[in-house]
């Protein structure tokens, strides 16, 4: 085999290991989004950067559930919404002083569908 070849072949096939890839991550979205699938809670952490994924009904809030602060817009029950969201939160740990922040930031949200009924 020629390397124009091989390189070809090389090109071919990570076209196609992408392909599949976006094909499965697109197919997983949607399992999820109608509930085909059910959305586990995952909390990862590297450092002082911590990923969060839940299902929440306060999409706003950066915990499953809200914080239970009466008259806010994360206590459980708030009539912000009543459908049902899959989110990602980004949090990060940020020194000041002796005191330390924890900064949340959004990175992904998904309305889920309606339940199916029994």
């Amino acid at each position: 085999m020629t390397p124009g070849r091989l390189l070809q072949g090389a090109a071919i096939g990570s076209m196609i290991v992408v392909l599949v890839a976006a094909f499965t991550l697109t197919a997983g979205v949607v399992a999820v989004q109608r509930r085909v699938v059910t959305p586990q809670t995952l909390s990862l952490t590297f450092g002082d950067v911590t990923y969060r994924a839940f299902v929440t009904n306060t999409p706003n809030c950066r915990t499953p559930g809200g914080t239970g602060v009466p008259d806010s817009l994360c206590a459980p029950s708030s009539v912000f919404t009543t459908s049902e969201y899959f989110a990602v939160w980004r949090m990060t740990r940020v020194p000041r002083g002796s005191i330390a922040f924890e900064l949340g930031e959004r990175l992904f949200i998904m309305r889920l569908g309606e339940r199916p009924q029994p």
